[in-house]
């Protein structure tokens, strides 16, 4: 394995920490409370669906730029927001 490739995953995993520590921080509050019960009410996916739209968002433009592509952790909003809100949210993103 290179230098700059060893490099790229620890950029990856450094992006991929903060998202997991955000979500955590979020799955606390009294926003993400009521999504753990069985049935959610539209107002809590609405949020959550916001929520981690911004994070697909953020790990699209946080991307690394390598040669003529880009490396982003978009899809750690998605699978989060699957694993929070459902199967219903994850798919919203795919």
């Amino acid at each position: 394995m290179s230098l700059a490739s060893i490099e790229l995953i620890l950029t990856l995993l450094q992006q991929t920490c903060v998202y997991l520590v955000i979500a955590y921080l979020l799955s606390r509050t009294r926003i993400f409370i009521p999504l753990m019960h069985v049935t959610i009410r539209l107002p809590h996916r609405v949020t959550c669906y916001v929520v981690f739209s911004l994070f697909c968002i953020m790990g699209t433009y946080l991307g690394h730029k390598i040669d003529d592509s880009i490396a982003n952790t978009r899809a750690i909003g998605a699978a989060l927001g699957g694993v929070l809100g459902g199967h219903g949210l994850g798919l919203l993103w795919g």
